[in-house]
């Protein structure tokens, strides 16, 4: 763990490819791709495989962040250039997810128009939204981060890291319990429901990603060689599909991809980016790409349903198609950030 300011500054090109490659892989679970094929496969490839992506951007994020903050004896030390970054953190990612939730509002009025909701009652619903859920289907990670981070910033100023470690996997544990592997009756159930109902959100950053996240805080400190953190990936990745296979069959209506091997997969797979010494040109587009696809693809799914019937379409010419529309949509929002001076504030939507 960081116990002072100074830090290495190694490539993390292929880190980035791998954020972009997920991005795509977002986009493939909205765009259904396989569902002309088999919906059967696509149901599972959409609510399992695919969502390791948003995982590992968790664990990036967290990983990133917590490397430049100064540690001592394992806590956060209490100091001005830690409250800083926090501080920078939580409005850059505060000023990113409502400039999306305003552009998805926008996008958003011609249907609440269409369906009589378009009152004063459907604006406040859609603030309250924005706070318990997510104010978009897929900006729910945005969410998540705004609220893990402070979570754990805070967290860690008072335990070491390896007791939250610990209380993580516990807290992991009862989310498991009453979600995914809900096998069982439990006490509280009511309950449970009735507050993931209301803050869907706040729910999930501490049973899921809180969790996730603590071990992005770990990954400098799982010192084994590259071939075996391989090898344990692989293993981790086929017993969560395994695991995920058999909780989508025999306990459909609690399954998640929240499951046993989620964290060591996702662990162990960022590690393993992180650890590739493979160069790759132009990783800073590829990085602002990724985020850029995250956020805007779902606007270009809107757009391109006003002129092509999305119901009749191949689902995989339909995921190329979104795909090829959202990079040439990012690439000329980064290309007008670059270019003009007037559009600098461009950087903080990506």
């Amino acid at each position: 763990m960081n116990e002072s300011k100074t830090l290495k500054n190694p490539s993390y090109d292929f880190v980035d490819l791998c954020k972009f490659l997920g991005s795509l892989f977002v986009v493939s679970i909205h765009t259904e791709i396989f569902k002309s094929f088999s919906e059967t496969f696509n149901n599972y490839y959409v609510n399992f495989p695919t969502r390791i992506a948003v995982y590992f951007f968790f664990i990036a994020s967290s990983y990133f962040f917590f490397k430049g903050i100064i540690f001592e004896d394992g806590k956060i030390k209490k100091c001005k250039e830690n409250s800083y970054k926090l501080k920078k953190y939580f409005v850059r990612m505060s000023i990113l997810y409502i400039f999306w939730s305003f552009i998805f509002m926008i996008s958003d009025i011609p249907m609440w128009y269409r369906e009589n909701c378009l009152t004063i009652k459907n604006f406040i619903g859609f603030g309250l939204s924005c706070i318990t859920s997510a104010s978009h289907y897929h900006l729910w990670f945005l969410l998540g981060l705004i609220y893990t981070i402070p979570i754990m910033y805070f967290l860690l100023r008072f335990i070491n890291y390896k007791k939250l470690i610990v209380i993580s996997c516990v807290f992991y544990t009862v989310g498991l319990l009453y979600g995914s592997y809900r096998i069982i009756s439990l006490p509280f159930t009511n309950i449970w429901d009735l507050i993931y109902t209301k803050w869907p959100r706040i729910m999930s950053s501490i049973f899921n990603i809180v969790p996730l996240c603590g071990f992005g805080i770990i990954c400098d400190k799982i010192n084994i060689s590259n071939l075996s953190i391989n090898v344990i990936t692989l293993l981790s990745f086929f017993l969560f599909t395994v695991e995920s296979i058999l909780l989508y069959v025999y306990t459909p209506s609690t399954a998640s991809s929240f499951c046993i091997f989620t964290i060591p997969t996702v662990t162990f797979l960022f590690i393993s980016t992180k650890n590739c010494k493979i160069k790759v040109k132009h990783n800073i587009i590829f990085r602002k790409l990724s985020t850029l696809i995250y956020c805007a693809h779902p606007l270009i799914i809107t757009i391109f349903s006003i002129f092509v019937d999305t119901k009749s379409i191949n689902r995989l010419l339909y995921f190329l198609c979104i795909s090829v529309l959202t990079i040439l949509f990012s690439l000329v929002i980064i290309l007008l950030n670059r270019k003009f001076k007037k559009l600098k504030f461009l950087k903080y939507i990506m």
